[in-house]
């Protein structure tokens, strides 16, 4: 998840920028057709106000960019503890036994392909 720190520290000097620019949440909300409710979520580093961290992220990038924050290291520093946390490891293969089908499903398999074969036949 997103570290609170971090998105705190991101919704502040995106709240500073905007009052130093005399923009209010309405103007930034009507501006970028975001809630303004998200605007200040945002602001607030309060991702659980916003539908998703898909979202919370995308609308960031949109607002710190009207702002003309240098949004690309702002985002990068709130996907980095995230990235962190997801990292994939590669799974491993125990056998390849686990990769051939079962008797069962050949079975299954090979009377459903002739049972639609068939009823081609018939119908066509």
């Amino acid at each position: 998840m997103l570290y609170k720190d971090n998105l705190s520290a991101f919704g502040s000097e995106l709240r500073s920028k905007r009052t130093e620019m005399n923009i209010s949440c309405n103007d930034v909300s009507q501006k970028l057709k975001i809630k303004e409710s998200y605007i200040h979520a945002i602001e607030s580093g309060k991702i659980s106000d916003v539908p998703s961290v898909a979202y919370f992220l995308g609308y960031a990038k949109a607002y710190s960019e009207f702002l003309r924050v240098d949004n690309y290291e702002a985002i990068k520093s709130l996907l980095n503890p995230m990235n962190e946390n997801f990292k994939l490891t590669p799974q491993e293969i125990t056998s390849n036994n686990a990769l051939i089908p079962s008797t069962l499903t050949l079975s299954l398999s090979i009377i459903l392909c002739a049972g639609i074969i068939l009823v081609s036949y018939l119908i066509f």
